[in-house]
């Protein structure tokens, strides 16, 4: 992140563009690390500005997913504990539900280009993210989307949780595309990210 004229500048690579398919054991382990190399640590970078920006906690979300383990116990579960494995995984599935809303609310109040629907969804270790709009209900993993909507969605929460912090939600209808240079401008590294311009343009996802 940089400064100039009193603008904060994000810099983002194509690295972090996010996944559809979360593996949230390497998720909570990278997350702790400070030696990954580029590629790691953008995706780590937009993992846990994701996690931030849904107020969620990715160990949490990992924990809460737990199964009994009868080759670690060397017994079969308990009544009790097979109710208290399903209880965690309804909070679970609780947590993940109310977080895909507030992205969906927060990603359309500064995306018109479409009405996107975010489902976030765990199953076991893995975390995933599905996508669905007007004129494509069914819900489709984000990965299978269009390139300009994975990036869009990455830059966006990486721009909104460093540059604008907890302020974000009054801040982000003066990032609008009537002001890109704030959000985009300069920000972006030139190579293999392009320009903002053309990926709002992109109205294929």
């Amino acid at each position: 992140m940089d400064e100039a004229d009193g603008e904060k500048e994000v810099y983002y690579s194509n690295y972090g563009n996010l996944d559809s398919e979360i593996y949230l054991p390497h998720v909570v382990e990278n997350l702790r690390r400070d030696d990954l190399g580029p590629k790691e640590e953008a995706k780590a970078r937009t993992l846990r500005v994701l996690f931030k920006f849904v107020r969620l906690r990715a160990e949490e979300i990992l924990e809460l997913g737990s199964d009994f383990m009868e080759s670690q116990h060397g017994r079969e579960p308990t009544p009790e504990e097979i109710a208290e494995i399903a209880k965690k995984k309804r909070e679970r599935s609780i947590l993940l539900q109310s977080a895909g809303a507030l992205l969906t609310r927060q990603f359309r109040d500064w995306w018109k280009q479409g009405n996107y629907v975010f489902e976030l969804d765990a199953d076991g270790n893995h975390f995933r993210i599905w996508v669905s709009d007007d004129r494509r209900p069914e819900k489709i993993e984000l990965e299978s989307r269009s390139t300009g909507l994975q990036w869009f969605l990455s830059f966006y929460l990486v721009f909104l949780v460093e540059s604008m912090g907890e302020h974000r939600d009054d801040a982000a209808p003066g990032c609008s595309p009537g002001h890109r240079r704030r959000c985009f401008g300069p920000a972006l590294p030139h190579g293999d990210q392009g320009t903002a311009d053309r990926r709002q343009e992109d109205r294929s996802a």
